[in-house]
């Protein structure tokens, strides 16, 4: 069974992401990962840039590269956390995961000189933000 949870202890993390080739500094960050029997399948991350919750961490191991419903999981679990935890809306901007973030319901921020996509919380988890 696959589990999803946050990690306060980064060594099995930074070995992980060692083992991916990813070099991604998670100072600060919050961290979940998805785990089966004790590996790490796969991680994300929730880290603060200019006063915003941004999620552009996804790291997953080279056999569940392709599994979309492990990646969204996480993503959902990630932004379940910063709902519980009162963050009223997420940002991604990573070009990579543009496709992942419209999946999930982001919408383009307006007025944004470089590409970013937001995610309001409020209702998120209620449904009651979803478009009828």
């Amino acid at each position: 069974m696959i589990t999803i949870k946050t990690e306060e202890d980064k060594t099995d993390i930074h070995k992980f992401l060692s083992s991916q080739g990813a070099n991604i500094d998670l100072t600060g960050t919050i961290v979940m990962t998805a785990r089966e029997n004790g590996t790490i399948l796969a991680l994300g991350a929730l880290s603060m840039k200019d006063y915003r919750v941004f999620l552009d961490h996804i790291v997953v191991s080279g056999e569940y590269v392709e599994d979309l419903n492990l990646v969204l999981g996480l993503m959902k679990s990630l932004l379940n956390l910063a709902d519980l935890r009162g963050m009223k809306t997420v940002y991604g901007s990573n070009p990579a995961m543009f496709d992942l973030y419209k999946m999930l319901r982001f919408k383009k921020s307006a007025g944004e000189a470089k590409k970013m996509y937001e995610l309001s919380l409020e209702g998120y988890f209620t449904c009651e933000n979803e478009e009828q």
